[in-house]
């Protein structure tokens, strides 16, 4: 069975890993994690399976809300000013 899409959840690392899938020419929707958690509530046993099995039942169903994607150079700017932020902590604090 061919994959029509690949629902990822949202995430810190989920959106390099979305913007990598779209330059393979994947179709990828990052879906709200709030709304992924609302529907997995009744779960009684959470697993990465059954997330994955979720997942793709929500995304079969169309039950998903996606989630806005930054830019590439967006995620950039922001992984630079979170090291400076941090060297410039870590600078302070060992003096």
């Amino acid at each position: 069975m061919a994959m029509e899409r690949i629902g990822l959840e949202a995430g810190p690392l989920s959106q390099w890993l979305h913007a990598g899938m779209v330059k393979a020419g994947l179709c990828v929707e990052l879906i709200e994690t709030r709304h992924v958690a609302a529907a997995f509530k009744t779960m009684p046993v959470k697993t990465d399976g059954r997330d994955a099995r979720g997942i793709a039942q929500l995304m079969r169903l169309g039950w998903f809300r996606p989630a806005h994607c930054k830019s590439l150079t967006a995620q950039k700017v922001r992984a630079l000013l979170t090291s400076r932020k941090l060297i410039r902590v870590s600078f302070t604090t060992s003096r």
